[in-house]
């Protein structure tokens, strides 16, 4: 099995690997929270699922690594048309259309494509309490009064551009001077179109919690590897 690979779907993240025969797996636990089955194990070997198209292996997770259930394309569908939830036609399609073909091409579902060659309009992206949390674990106080420190856009940069994609601050930023030269006229994020905004929002969301749980920088490092396997993991999301 090849690296774990982050998508997003309405904010909610669905882990998948590729084996060596590039054919895809998504982890179970996952895919059944998106289409609202309350039990993932029962749906899968005990309703929906075909027992050849389930596997299991040892994944990375906030609690350490993990004995993780997973299913194969096939077994992905079978529980979607089986959900009762009303995006599930969504969703099926979601996959259908362009994660799989993303993954079968490139071996990532890359969101590069997603980039504006305008920036859209201004909106705030990163909450006060992602700006308060991110001062906190650097040992100071949030003053939304003055200007932000040099070190918070290292930060957003390291564990929120560059995790989505090693090579998405780059672009980013080629994207804005391709608009306005050198002159600094808008956010990087304002490059991004969808699904990617939605993507980063829901990144954005996951490092607050990380910062919320964690009792220090060191701590939230050590937190952010555990649960980001390789810090390029949004390959999925941004990447």
């Amino acid at each position: 099995m090849k690296k774990v690979q982050l998508f997003c779907f309405e904010g909610k993240d669905i882990r998948s690997l590729t084996d060596e025969n590039g054919n895809p797996w998504f982890v179970a636990a996952d895919v059944c929270r998106i289409l609202e089955y309350k039990k993932s194990t029962t749906a899968v070997l005990g309703l929906h699922c075909r027992p050849q198209g389930c596997t299991k292996m040892v994944l990375p997770s906030a609690g350490g690594k993990q004995s993780t259930l997973l299913i194969n394309e096939g077994n992905l569908y079978r529980l979607a048309a089986k959900s009762e939830m009303p995006q599930a036609e969504v969703f099926e399609a979601w996959i259908f259309d362009e994660v799989l073909p993303s993954l079968r091409k490139t071996g990532t579902y890359s969101l590069r494509s997603q980039l504006l060659p305008a920036p859209r309009q201004w909106e705030k992206t990163f909450p006060s309490e992602f700006m308060k949390n991110v001062l906190k674990l650097y040992g100071q106080k949030y003053n939304p009064k003055k200007g932000t420190p040099q070190f918070v856009g290292h930060f957003i940069n390291k564990y929120v551009y560059n995790c989505m994609d090693k090579n998405m601050t780059r672009e980013l930023k080629a994207a804005r001077a391709a608009f306005a030269g050198d002159d600094e006229v808008a956010f990087l994020h304002q490059f991004l179109g969808e699904p990617a905004r939605e993507a980063l929002q829901a990144h954005i969301m996951s490092i607050n919690t990380l910062m919320v749980a964690s009792s220090g920088k060191e701590h939230f490092e050590l937190m952010f590897d555990r649960v980001y396997v390789h810090k390029n993991q949004l390959e999925m999301m941004l990447k």
